[in-house]
């Protein structure tokens, strides 16, 4: 197999069983660049960005290539490693959202991101309807590709291929499922 295909999803914070130290992280790095290069960090769009940007500039200084994906499924989590109270992505919090990742993007760019995915299964942590749901993510992928240099798109579950079609107008790379 060659590892240019592959890689490496790496859960930490954003689904807050994985608490790592700084050393468990370099080891952790150090296995992963056994296998490839490449890896994918997940963080919680509504949690502290200070130890995925750590966790990517290491990898960074490794020659990893990283990409940072913006995810909500930490929201399930009990105390103490609760990142956030539940969010269900609605009209009435839906620019809060896109205003927190646009935030964050300008951090995964400072720290040397190569990819920035927008969000995570937007499908499943909100209460859009198919029309509603590719509008708003085709307006915050635009939004984002604006904000940072790399390739920018959003991961969604494969359900919802035929809705994100329309997607493929405006970025045809934008979407993985």
């Amino acid at each position: 197999m060659n590892k240019e295909n592959i890689h490496m999803n790496y859960y930490h914070e954003s689904m807050g069983y994985l608490i790592r130290n700084d050393l468990q992280i370099q080891e952790d790095l150090e296995l992963i660049l056994r296998e490839t290069n490449k890896i994918k960090l997940y963080h919680h769009t509504y949690g502290d960005t200070n130890v995925i940007e750590k966790i990517c500039i290491e990898a960074k200084k490794k020659g990893m290539y990283v990409i940072w994906n913006e995810n909500l499924d930490g929201n399930q989590l009990a105390p103490p490693n609760l990142v956030s109270a539940p969010v269900a992505l609605d009209a009435v919090n839906w620019q809060e959202y896109k205003d927190k990742v646009k935030a964050n993007v300008e951090k995964a760019k400072a720290c040397g991101a190569d990819e920035f995915l927008a969000g995570n299964e937007i499908s499943i942590h909100s209460n859009f309807d198919d029309v509603t749901l590719v509008s708003n993510i085709k307006g915050l992928v635009v939004e984002v590709q604006n904000l940072f240099d790399g390739f920018v798109g959003i991961q969604e579950g494969w359900w919802k291929k035929d809705a994100f079609a329309l997607l493929s107008s405006v970025a045809p790379t934008a979407i993985t499922f």
